[in-house]
């Protein structure tokens, strides 16, 4: 099946998520491919994992977002590590739907811009 990785993960407002990065202040926006990326290589099933090096070229693979064709088997793998790696059903019933191949049901937030255009249709 196709998933776009690239996909932001929102708040319950349709703001997008940000991700802890130790290494940039304000974090990074999160995506599919970010949290699957963090599930696949988090030490949160480290006894329970039997294929360590699979986990870790998927993680490699989807970290950067874009569209993947994958496995059965690898969207099982991912969903199951989301699961044990995030307490937030926010994050982890998102990533679930995105994983099935199902939009989104978290609508983004319009911009300012975006707003300011519906504003300027409406005059």
């Amino acid at each position: 099946m196709k998933i776009n990785f690239s996909q932001k993960l929102y708040n319950l407002d349709g703001e997008v998520l940000k991700s802890m990065d130790v290494q940039k202040k304000d974090g990074v926006p999160m995506t599919l491919g970010f949290a699957s990326s963090e599930a696949l290589v988090s030490p949160a099933d480290k006894g329970e994992r039997k294929d360590a090096v699979r986990s870790f070229s998927l993680a490699l693979k989807v970290r950067e977002g874009g569209e993947h064709d994958l496995e059965t088997g690898e969207i099982t793998m991912i969903k199951d590590c989301i699961e044990k790696s995030y307490a937030s059903s926010l994050i982890t019933g998102q990533t679930h739907i995105l994983l099935e191949g199902k939009p989104n049901p978290i609508k983004p937030r319009p911009s300012l811009v975006e707003m300011a255009e519906e504003i300027v249709k409406g005059e």
